[in-house]
C-alpha cells in the first residue's frame, strides 16, 4: 500500500511540476533581440533569453542570423532563397516569420542561408529549469538537435521547399546549458544544408518548489508506512 502511494505522489508530482510551455519562435508578440549577429547576440521570447552563440559555416558569413520567410524587404526572388518561403505551403508545424539560419558570406544586407553549415548553438541565459520537447525546419537537410552530447531527435528532408517537426523529451536544462542544432546535410552529402529552424518548444519546470514538495510527501509517506509497521 505504501509503495503504491508513493509511486502516485511521484507520478502528481511530476505532472504537476510542468508548469506552462515556453516556444522559442523568432518573431512574434513579446519576442526582443539585442547584440550583433557574429559576436553573440541574444534573443527573449515567452520570458526566456537565450545567448546565440556565434559559430560560422564553412563560407564565412556572419553566423546564426534571421532570415524572414515572408521575404519583406528582400529581393523578388527572396534574396535567392525561395525554398525557404513558407507562406504558400501546407504548413502543420506553424513555421512562419523568422527563422534562424546560418548565413552565408555574402554582399547583401539580408541573410543568405549558408549551404554549408555546422552546430547552431543556443545557451541558456535565464534562470529556468526547462525541458526541450521539439523543433520545426524548412528546406532540405538533416537537422539533429543534441543536448550534453545526446541526440534527442531528427528532421530528414530530401528536397527543396519541404517542413519537418521532431518530438523528443530531453533532461533538464538549467541556467549556462546549450543546445545544439546540427545541420547535418543529406543524406550522402556530409555537411550540407541550407536552411533554417524555427519553433522550439520546451516545457518550463519550477525545480524548487517540486523538489521540496517531493522530500515533504515522500518524509510524510515514509512516517506512515513506520506507524503502518509499529501498529
Amino acid at each position: 500500500m505504501t509503495k503504491t502511494l508513493i509511486a502516485a505522489t511521484l507520478a502528481g508530482l511530476l505532472s504537476a511540476g510542468t508548469a506552462s510551455a515556453v516556444t522559442l519562435d523568432f518573431d512574434g508578440a513579446g519576442v526582443a533581440i539585442s547584440g550583433t549577429a557574429g559576436t553573440g547576440w541574444f534573443i527573449t521570447d515567452d520570458a526566456v533569453t537565450w545567448e546565440i552563440i556565434p559559430s560560422i559555416g564553412r563560407s564565412g558569413g556572419d553566423g546564426p542570423m534571421l532570415f524572414d520567410t515572408t521575404c519583406t524587404g528582400y529581393t523578388a526572388d527572396c534574396n535567392g532563397d525561395p525554398d525557404l518561403r513558407v507562406v504558400n505551403q501546407a504548413n502543420p508545424f506553424g513555421v512562419s516569420g523568422n527563422v534562424l539560419v546560418q548565413d552565408r558570406d555574402n554582399p547583401g544586407p539580408t541573410p543568405n542561408d549558408d549551404l554549408f553549415t555546422y552546430d547552431i548553438t543556443l545557451k541558456l541565459v535565464s534562470d529556468v529549469s526547462l525541458v526541450w520537447t521539439g523543433f520545426s525546419a524548412v528546406d532540405d537537410g538533416e537537422y539533429t538537435a543534441s543536448f550534453k552530447g545526446n541526440q534527442l531527435g531528427q528532421i530528414v528532408m530530401t528536397g527543396e521547399n519541404e517542413l519537418g517537426r521532431a518530438t523528443f523529451l530531453s533532461e533538464r536544462i538549467v541556467r549556462g546549458d546549450s543546445i545544439f542544432i546540427d545541420f547535418n546535410g543529406e543524406t550522402g552529402s556530409p555537411d550540407y544544408a541550407s536552411g533554417g529552424v524555427d519553433n522550439l518548444t520546451f516545457a518550463a519546470v519550477p525545480l524548487p518548489a517540486s523538489v521540496l514538495l517531493l522530500f515533504g510527501a515522500l518524509g510524510g509517506l515514509f512516517a506512515l508506512g513506520r506507524r503502518r509497521g509499529t501498529a
